[in-house]
């Protein structure tokens, strides 16, 4: 987390006028809007919210990497 943020003001920034947000200086939560429950304008949400979460917490936004190959866990999902 960035030094001295408050989880309450950082998701202020990130959810913005998507809707309202609010907290304390561990915990917070917030409720938006969603345009459609279609499933493409939940992802687009979801990757507006990501991006700005990222630029609030200063992290450079790229892409993650499994730590669990895909072929182990389909085969966990199997057994």
């Amino acid at each position: 987390m960035v030094e001295g943020a408050k989880a309450g003001e950082v998701l202020r920034q990130v959810v913005g006028k998507l809707g309202r947000a609010g907290g304390h200086d561990r915990r917070a939560g917030g409720a938006l809007q969603l345009p459609s429950t279609a499933a493409s304008a939940v992802e687009d949400v979801q990757s507006e919210l990501r991006r700005r979460l990222l630029k609030a917490l200063h992290i450079d936004e790229c892409r993650g990497q499994r730590l669990v190959p895909l072929r182990e866990m389909l085969q966990n999902l199997q057994s």
